[in-house]
């Protein structure tokens, strides 16, 4: 959605929306050239997040040539031009004969073989139209929301890919992990720091008190809520988790985490996400209800309920499939006679059948 609205101020740089924004964010310089400022709004922020994926997806569809730069804008996909660069010309347009059509000589002079003959393969208008932002994922050229996000997704995987991610294995762990969604949320959040814990949000410009409400000795870090604070502790302990001064050394819930999801089995993940959930939520019911169980309430509960959450969500064992037993014909020159007999007890009656077949299964006779 915010590269949407980068598309917009291209598409309509007379829109109100966008004479704004260029008034008080780049009233000397376009768009693309444009700085995030010196005290920018977090609207502008998330636009200029947006441009990089522009950047990416978008393309100059050559018209007259008037308006494209050739060294710098991106008109001919998969070339770098700017390393060819000649200031005596720098408008496509400066690459056409009066005519409407390539100058093959300056081609040839100024660029290599094959890119001469990329620009060749551009197709011109006999009709003189202006130039124009393309999207280069779509057909029709056209911005679509769908496209742009597969372009930022495989920017992420480019740049996950520059070298290993360990947090590849943490985030694995939390959302495969065997507890409620509530719980994943609640590592995630922990995880990505935005635990509305106290000194987060004074950080965030709310003025309280940013002492643990349970402990009151330390600021309320999310590490210190979940971990370091005297109860969390006491409740990690409770559960035989790593004591705390082996983990230390970590600065926040996500370096924890990390360091324990590689050597943890994943049940016993589980039950540590369990327990930070039940730490967090028995730090909220002191903030909002001024009611604090002990660990050594909390922690057997909230063992105990995951638990019968593991029973009910296990994963079925499935049975072995019964192979139906087939009938065999008998071998050449042989009859075979199969039999079957039951009794009724309600009635004390009973019946005897019998089927005589020969080696092609062909029926002989019978009887009841």
């Amino acid at each position: 959605m915010l590269a949407k609205q980068g598309w917009r101020f291209i598409q309509n740089p007379n829109s109100l929306v966008c004479r704004l924004f260029k008034a008080i964010y780049f009233p000397t310089t376009s768009f693309w050239n444009a700085e995030i400022g010196l005290s920018p709004s977090y609207a502008w922020r998330s636009i200029l997040h947006g441009r990089d994926v522009l950047c990416s997806g978008i393309r100059r569809h050559v018209g007259d040539g008037c308006t494209t730069n050739i060294w710098t804008d991106p008109w001919l996909q998969g070339e770098n031009l700017s390393q060819y660069y000649r200031p005596h010309v720098q408008l496509v347009s400066d690459l056409f004969h009066h005519q409407g059509y390539w100058n093959l000589d300056l081609l040839r002079e100024l660029f290599p073989i094959d890119v001469v003959n990329k620009i060749r393969a551009l197709p011109l208008s006999l009709n003189s139209y202006a130039d124009r932002w393309i999207w280069g994922a779509d057909k029709h050229g056209l911005f679509t929301v769908k496209f742009a996000y597969h372009v930022a997704r495989s920017l992420t995987l480019n740049e996950d890919s520059d070298g290993p991610n360990p947090s590849a294995s943490l985030w694995n762990g939390i959302w495969t992990a065997q507890v409620p969604s509530k719980v994943k949320i609640c590592a995630w959040k922990a995880c990505a720091n935005i635990l509305p814990t106290r000194s987060r949000l004074s950080e965030r410009g709310i003025d309280i008190d940013t002492h643990c409400p349970l402990c009151e000795e330390e600021v309320e870090s999310p590490l210190h809520a979940l971990r370091d604070c005297s109860v969390a502790s006491e409740a990690l302990s409770i559960a035989q988790f790593a004591p705390l001064s082996v983990v230390t050394q970590q600065s926040s819930v996500h370096e924890w985490l990390l360091s324990q999801v590689s050597h943890l089995s994943k049940r016993s993940f589980s039950a540590l996400l369990m327990l930070i959930w039940a730490i967090w939520r028995n730090r909220n019911s002191m903030v909002w209800d001024a009611l604090s169980k002990p660990a050594v309430e909390f922690v057997p509960l909230t063992l105990g309920w995951w638990e019968e959450f593991r029973i009910v969500h296990a994963t079925p064992t499935k049975l072995p499939r019964s192979h139906s037993q087939k009938w065999k014909k008998p071998g050449l020159g042989f009859i075979k006679l199969n039999v079957d007999a039951s009794f009724h007890q309600a009635s004390g009656t009973a019946g005897l059948g019998g089927v005589f077949r020969d080696s092609n299964g062909s029926f002989l006779g019978g009887f009841f």
